[in-house]
């Protein structure tokens, strides 16, 4: 299990390095992601968000269905978007706090497997918004980042708070 950095961490606001090469670390950096997102439990994770500067991310928001369906992408890119959803997210580097975002509904996301083949998935819904959450952490880009100047000021300031208290 991989420890899930907290903000204000800077590696969150650090944009991500492409995964160059697939090798065992990058193996096993994936599956040890998958571990920590379902244990967390969540349904996404981004590398940095477990301090690995790489754009990797997994998802899966069928698990809690009982019908796991992992998908884990290497230099993910979002090359379409359309529509706009509003719906309420968290973020496990974020505990405890949940607000409404503006997202696309529907997203092509094309990157690579863990063979190193070319994939893309069209995508709608809370798999949309998911691929959209953690393609964003790869850009150093939080959900609070969509938020008022004022709201994000407020979640910022309790997040310092409790940030020093820990």
């Amino acid at each position: 299990m991989l420890k899930i950095i907290r903000y204000p961490h800077p590696i969150l606001r650090r944009k991500a390095d492409p995964v160059k090469e697939i090798d065992e670390s990058t193996l096993n950096l994936a599956r040890e992601m998958a571990e920590t997102m379902y244990a967390a439990p969540g349904i996404g994770l981004a590398a940095p968000q477990v301090g690995f500067p790489l754009r990797l991310i997994v998802v899966d928001v069928s698990y809690t269905e009982g019908k796991p369906d992992l998908k884990i992408l290497l230099n993910p890119e979002i090359v379409y978007k359309e529509g706009e959803i509003i719906s309420e997210e968290g973020c496990l580097s974020i505990p405890g706090i949940k607000s409404l975002v503006p997202r696309a509904s529907k997203v092509i996301v094309k990157g690579l497997d863990l063979k190193g083949d070319p994939l893309e998935i069209e995508a709608s819904g809370l798999l949309a918004i998911c691929f959209q959450h953690e393609i964003d952490h790869l850009e150093g880009i939080l959900f609070i980042d969509y938020l008022s100047p004022l709201k994000r000021s407020l979640i910022e300031r309790k997040l310092r708070k409790k940030s020093k208290e820990e």
